[in-house]
């Protein structure tokens, strides 16, 4: 699973010199809250 996860990351990072910056910020910004979102409701912390 955390294999899956870093490639995912690494994708991500890859991927993020062929975005514009401002569209950067949006796309972390989305992957930062569906994280957020995964761990809070996988742990279900409040």
């Amino acid at each position: 699973m955390s294999y899956i996860r870093l490639g995912f990351f690494l994708f991500t990072f890859s991927l993020s010199f062929n975005i514009a910056p401002h569209k950067l910020k949006i796309l972390c910004g989305t992957v930062i809250n569906t994280m957020d979102t995964i761990l809070v409701g996988g742990l279900r912390l409040p």
